[in-house]
């Protein structure tokens, strides 16, 4: 068996995504000779043609715009993430480009079990509801909405749904529910020290989290359900008359 090179020398490749299809998406990146333009690019290897299809000039992709993660939904479009904030949709053949607010560098895509895209940049995450349609809806997280930090490297997700953030300042999760809330693990809790670079969810449901200084494993378990706090009487009147009552309250 014998590796075949598919790029020219001084190309390197950045990130590589397979999608549905079996196709090969490639970003690469060539370092700009004595300060001039960078000539940075995308290509799409299709398996069933053995055919390595580079993008022409004027697609979005190129100079100093680099591919920095990508993704696919449901509908079976691909989502390019840029590393001055835009992402890209490449749909029915043709790249679209739905802008982020800020310059943030996407740092990683995460199609979720409820198929909405999450995307994790160095100025927060944002939620894609529905991707597949014309106009998708977009959520932003930032740390005005309970995040830890707005500096996210990656995403993952357990099998109830919950969304795991990795940050420099730890993970964050987000619960699901109208009005999802944020919890923080730390190294109190014993994830290893570092910020969060990688997290990946296995066949089994268990979370592993890479860090600059180890690796954790956390197996996730269903919330336990609350008891109701006690009630107690705390006054009471009997024909209008006060009747003694302990100042705690009684049952």
């Amino acid at each position: 068996m014998l590796f075949r090179s598919v790029y020219a020398a001084g190309e390197s490749a950045f990130a590589v995504f397979e999608d549905s299809s079996g196709a090969i998406w490639i970003s690469t990146q060539i370092p700009a000779p004595n300060g001039g333009v960078r000539a940075n690019g995308v290509a799409r290897w299709d398996p069933s043609t053995g055919v390595l299809e580079r993008y022409p000039a004027g697609h979005p992709i190129g100079g100093d715009v680099l591919a920095t993660a990508f993704a696919e939904d449901r509908a079976g479009n691909v989502w390019i993430g840029l590393n001055f904030g835009a992402i890209l949709r490449y749909r029915e053949g043709r790249f679209q480009a739905l802008p982020q607010s800020g310059s943030a560098w996407v740092m990683a895509l995460y199609t979720d079990r409820q198929g909405r895209l999450w995307v994790a940049t160095n100025e927060g995450v944002t939620r894609i509801d529905e991707p597949g349609t014309v106009r998708p809806r977009m959520v932003a997280y930032t740390v005005a909405e309970g995040l830890s930090s707005n500096r996210v490297s990656c995403i993952t997700e357990d099998l109830l749904g919950r969304i795991y953030l990795g940050t420099g300042h730890g993970v964050d999760c987000i619960y699901p529910g109208a009005r999802p809330r944020i919890r923080h693990y730390t190294n109190a809790d014993g994830l290893a020290r570092g910020g969060v670079l990688a997290a990946f969810c296995d066949r089994h449901g268990v979370l592993w989290f890479g860090t600059r200084e180890g690796l954790s494993r956390l197996e996730p378990e269903p919330e336990r359900p609350q008891s109701p706090p006690p009630v107690l009487i705390s006054g009471l009147r009997v024909r209008g008359a006060p009747f003694p009552i302990s100042a705690l309250g009684e049952t």
